[in-house]
């Protein structure tokens, strides 16, 4: 052992909310601050990433939400990107704790993991918990209850505890007419409840304004209507079901549900 040797400090910052958070402010709002006050970093950085114009679209909701893009390809292209900044302007931190608020994600914080192996920045998988008003980050080094996988293990956790902010919703498509492609599947709330979210999709309410739809997607303004469904089956406009698609998550908790009195 040397022990002329002193203490190793490292700089760790275990509460970073990523692009899933409500309040996140993407880089489009302050690069040019950043260009001026921090030119050569700013050029080493979009290197990483391959050019300005990529730096400004991987940090981007539009791009992280664009549906007609593979999740994992989404995904990944943010946390490398987010990984290169970091690296760039904040290079004497050597862990993040990724902690988004009751997280709701397939795959993100699994990305995170699994892209700091190769990396001096390393990720640690958590949570931040919003339970009437009280906040609280929770870490694991494995993924709970022995899941497949940390976004698994989360939402497992989240439910456990009863503050998952999800529900089994049905989910149609209006932007075409009175009666669209249709879903039954798990719906999961913003800590504001004001901003509801499924499969990558974000959607807010109409307040009222819409013609059989009570929500529009945030990204393209196409309306939707969202609701719980109905036991009687019946959740179509004009009746019925049919055509309506069970995501295969929810098939036995949605069964039982629509059994209970």
């Amino acid at each position: 052992m040397d022990l002329k040797r002193g203490a190793n400090w490292r700089k760790w910052d275990l509460q970073v909310q990523t692009i899933l958070d409500d309040g996140y402010i993407s880089l489009s709002s302050y690069y040019e601050k950043l260009k001026t006050d921090f030119a050569s970093q700013w050029h080493k950085y979009i290197g990483l990433v391959g050019g300005e114009e990529n730096a400004l679209l991987f940090d981007s909701k539009k791009f992280f939400y664009d549906q007609s893009i593979p999740e994992k390809t989404r995904c990944l292209n943010y946390v490398r990107n987010l990984f290169a900044f970091v690296n760039t302007f904040n290079s004497e931190v050597g862990v993040i704790g990724i902690t988004d608020h009751n997280y709701h994600n397939n795959i993100l914080i699994d990305d995170f993991i699994e892209f700091s192996k190769g990396n001096d920045l390393k990720a640690l998988a958590g949570i931040e918990i919003n339970v009437s008003g009280v906040h609280m980050l929770v870490f694991f080094e494995n993924a709970p209850y022995s899941k497949s996988s940390f976004s698994e293990g989360l939402k497992t956790f989240l439910s456990k505890i009863n503050v998952e902010r999800s529900r089994i919703m049905y989910i149609e498509d209006k932007s075409s007419g009175l009666e669209g492609d249709a879903k039954i599947g798990r719906v999961f709330f913003s800590k504001t409840g004001n901003t509801l979210y499924y499969k990558g999709r974000k959607f807010q309410s109409l307040k009222g304004k819409g013609f059989k739809a009570n929500y529009f997607d945030v990204d393209n303004g196409d309306e939707f209507w969202i609701s719980g469904p109905r036991k009687d089956r019946n959740d179509r406009l004009y009746g019925g079901q049919l055509d309506v698609e069970i995501d295969e998550d929810v098939k036995v908790e949605y069964f039982n549900l629509i059994k209970s009195t």
